[in-house]
């Protein structure tokens, strides 16, 4: 115990923390960290480390990382569906072929349903689509309702524009099919 020389108040300080024992991974050497998922020893180990992994196996690493984390996916899982998707968008209707490149990387669709957010339990996972279309399914909710009324949306006013008087075509026809 010791007294808070300002407040007069005795604070109690304690005797053991938290610690475990553990291997760095840099220099096999055990020590004692207060965080259970310490990697190395020290701050020259880490930095050893890091010069260790080159630009593009710590891109990996961090990749697995991310995959791990956020979809419960090893990155064995993942290449394999890139594999059976041929490098492509899992929509059907969509010619996206996926390169390395910004703005060409597949992302992970995966059941709102069943794990809204950003992570997932793992189980709920789709398939690999282009950024364009996983942005569509997710303002559209991943509603089929909402979806198949877009694509109805579409299919008048793609009449439309093929009609002559256009606009007011498409209102007459929707009044003589509401009465």
């Amino acid at each position: 115990m010791s007294i808070n020389p300002v407040s007069k108040t005795i604070r109690k300080i304690p005797i053991f923390s938290k610690t475990c024992y553990q291997i760095c991974e840099q220099c096999q050497i055990g020590f004692l960290s207060k965080k259970t998922n310490a990697k190395v020893c020290s701050k020259l180990c880490r930095s050893r480390r890091r010069n260790r992994l080159s630009p593009d196996n710590r891109q990996a690493e961090q990749k697995a990382a991310k995959l791990k984390h956020s979809f419960k996916l090893s990155l064995q899982d993942y290449n394999s569906m890139l594999q059976i998707q041929e490098n492509r968008c899992a929509n059907a209707e969509c010619k996206k072929v996926f390169t390395n490149t910004f703005g060409s990387r597949p992302t992970i669709d995966h059941d709102h349903s069943c794990c809204p957010g950003r992570q997932t339990c793992g189980k709920c996972v789709r398939g690999l689509l282009c950024e364009s279309c996983n942005h569509g399914l997710g303002q559209f909710k991943d509603s089929v309702e909402k979806l198949r009324g877009a694509a109805d949306y579409l299919e008048i006013h793609k009449n439309l524009l093929t009609t002559a008087n256009g606009f007011d075509t498409v209102l007459s026809e929707a009044q003589k099919g509401a009465e």
